[in-house]
């Protein structure tokens, strides 16, 4: 009788066991599965939004190149709100696209995309996964912007000048990269004692290469270059110039102020340490070893044409 208890008992912890196992296998069978993923959307949605709200309904989705479960989700910007586009294609099954009412905001456009994409997945078997296979990060579409402005540049004892730049960034991970083209001129006019009246000039053109990180309203920068500087002495009976390059190297810290969707008004301070550049002899306009840049900007972003899936075009 007591050895029928205890195969009574033994038979009940196996069983038990088998079903825990059992469970814990289905559990792994309703995992995600990979989803390759292409996320069009205008530079302002922010991408790692759009990843925190997914992964927040959806725990342990993964992101690979070649998976079989294709997801296409667009946002378009509008002048009713942005509009929100997903397509899935999903292997056995017809392609499932969705258009959704225009959103507000960026924050309710991604949150729609997260809740619709979240949904299908749930909805859809899970594939093996083929052993050690690595997530791969989201196709991101290129984000870019046009930059132009203007300012005074202070030149220590010797006046102010005009600084006028361009200027081309694109998004690296969380950095802008890119360049800028600056025009910076000066000039001033005196009559030393016994001398007739003399004009002098310096105009500067450099081309710098920019590297940004932006928190929040602020945007830290660190910049290197060189450029051409333009020299020139004039009076009645005499004029004199000349050419000569210099290196530049600072930095700048700048207060975002969004004016649209796709428009930013930025102003800005700047210091640049020169080395090597050209002085006149006559006058100590532009010999200066640093300058300091107070200007605004105005940014323009710049969207690219949407990415084809490279499995579905």
């Amino acid at each position: 009788m007591q050895r029928q208890r205890w195969r009574l008992a033994v038979a009940a912890m196996v069983g038990v066991a088998t079903a825990s196992g059992v469970a814990m296998a289905g559990e792994a069978e309703r995992a995600p599965p990979p989803i390759a993923l292409t996320y069009d959307a205008p530079a302002v949605c922010s991408e790692a939004q759009l990843r925190d709200e997914l992964d927040a309904r959806v725990a342990g989705v993964r992101v690979a190149a070649d998976a079989a479960v294709v997801v296409i989700a667009r946002i378009v910007d509008r002048r009713e709100g942005y509009l929100v586009e997903l397509t899935v294609i999903a292997p056995g099954a017809p392609a499932d696209r969705r258009l959704f009412p225009p959103s507000a905001s960026c924050a309710d456009a991604t949150d729609a995309l997260a809740g619709a994409i979240a949904a299908h997945l749930a909805a859809l078997p899970a594939p093996a996964l083929a052993p050690g296979e690595e997530p791969a990060p989201l196709v991101r579409r290129p984000q870019a912007r046009f930059e132009f402005g203007s300012g005074a540049e202070l030149v220590g004892g010797d006046g102010a000048g005009l600084a006028i730049e361009a200027a081309y960034l694109r998004v690296r991970g969380p950095w802008w990269a890119g360049g800028t083209l600056r025009l910076q001129t000066r000039s001033e006019t005196a009559a030393p004692a016994g001398i007739s009246m003399r004009t002098y000039g310096v105009s500067d053109l450099l081309g710098l290469a920019r590297v940004c990180r932006r928190g929040g309203p602020v945007e830290l920068c660190g910049l290197v270059g060189a450029g051409l500087r333009q020299l020139s002495d004039t009076t009645r009976y005499s004029s004199y110039s000349s050419l000569g390059g210099f290196g530049a190297v600072g930095g700048r810290v700048a207060l975002v102020i969004p004016i649209g969707r796709r428009v930013e008004f930025m102003l800005w301070g700047e210091t640049l340490f020169l080395a090597g550049q050209p002085t006149l002899y006559t006058s100590d306009i532009g010999s200066g070893a640093a300058n300091l840049i107070i200007a605004g900007s105005l940014t323009f972003a710049i969207e690219p044409a949407a990415p084809k899936s490279r499995r579905h075009p």
